[in-house]
């Protein structure tokens, strides 16, 4: 995959990431009592972690060729652990 195609990929996913954080925030109320602590928590966490992937999605625009690979793999190591917290805070809808 070029880097083009790859940038392109990349924002898909950030995109639906972010769409799928702005659903979290509006099923809060669905979240028990009990969990609705960590639940904020981890949500405060997720909006972190996105700003983070950004970072990496702004370092594939204007990274050397011979730094793209690194960058690349940055971008796919923060994507993976936004996706796993998003997975992690998502559980909690299911309590």
């Amino acid at each position: 995959m070029n880097r083009q195609d790859f940038r392109n990929q990349a924002k898909s996913q950030i995109d639906q990431l972010f769409n799928q954080i702005e659903d979290l925030e509006k099923k809060r109320k669905e979240v028990s009592d009990s969990a609705k602590k960590k639940y904020d928590e981890q949500l405060e966490r997720l909006k972190k972690e996105r700003s983070a992937l950004m970072e990496k999605f702004d370092d594939l625009e204007d990274v050397a060729e011979e730094r793209w690979e690194e960058a690349r793999k940055a971008f796919n190591k923060s994507a993976d652990s936004f996706q796993k917290g998003f997975n992690e805070l998502a559980s909690l809808i299911r309590l």
